[in-house]
């Protein structure tokens, strides 16, 4: 009975993976993925967050804020050459991109919009391989 019942949940499962199509429409939701092997000692990664207004109550988000990244150093430049490295913020502050690091590089993060102050952040490329989640509050000018 416990074999039937087990290969009846893992059909289930498998159909529902391979094909399921959810009643009611779902939240779009942003995956952090892990990290994917490049060059070696380079990491494929995605940076992801949150753009709000930190003077609201409760937090606003910032839909249209530019958010960009830049390899301020890296040990394989090429492969920086002709990467987008800019994600506009959507309708609820949401962003990401996808990222190529070094274990040593250095890269910064600056959060621009209209009527805020801007947000800087460096990073070292070892502490991104996990991916990264940012939640940016701007400040009004």
């Amino acid at each position: 009975m416990n074999r039937i019942l087990f290969l009846l949940m893992a059909t289930s499962l498998l159909v529902c993976t391979c094909g399921c199509v959810p009643d009611h429409p779902q939240t779009p939701q942003i995956i952090i993925s892990s990290p994917t092997p490049t060059v070696t000692g380079t990491w494929e990664i995605v940076i992801e967050g949150l753009v709000y207004d930190q003077s609201a109550n409760p937090d606003k988000p910032i839909p249209g804020a530019t958010v960009t990244y830049d390899v301020l150093h890296s040990y394989f430049p090429e492969l920086q050459k002709g990467r987008l490295n800019r994600a506009i913020s959507n309708r609820h502050g949401e962003f990401s991109f996808h990222v190529i690091v070094h274990d040593t590089d250095s890269i910064r993060i600056l959060v621009e919009a209209q009527g805020y102050i801007p947000y800087e952040e460096r990073f070292v490329g070892i502490d991104l391989l996990a991916g990264k989640h940012l939640e940016v509050e701007l400040t009004p000018r």
